[in-house]
């Protein structure tokens, strides 16, 4: 995508990672609460998971993805902007 990857990394935790989807989807620390919520509580993220999410056609996990989607942004747009200002 022409981004190099230290312009990549997530900017909202310290494990110096690129936020790619697979990332922000299972594993930043920063969605961990409503990722309990809407994802039930996982013991190790997996290219399993993220595949079985990614692929999901049931009305209710697609209801859950989209509602864990919608939350993380906001918190994500909130925790950007505060991170502009200091």
């Amino acid at each position: 995508n022409g981004i190099d990857c230290i312009n990549r990394l997530c900017k909202l935790c310290n494990q110096n990672v690129v936020e790619s989807e697979y990332y922000f989807l299972l594993c930043c620390s920063k969605y961990t609460d409503i990722r309990n919520k809407y994802l039930g509580h996982q013991s190790w993220p997996s290219l399993n998971k993220f595949n079985v999410l990614m692929s999901a056609k049931n009305s209710h996990l697609l209801y859950k993805i989209s509602k864990f989607i919608t939350e993380a942004f906001e918190i994500r747009t909130v925790a950007l902007n505060n991170l502009m200002i200091t």
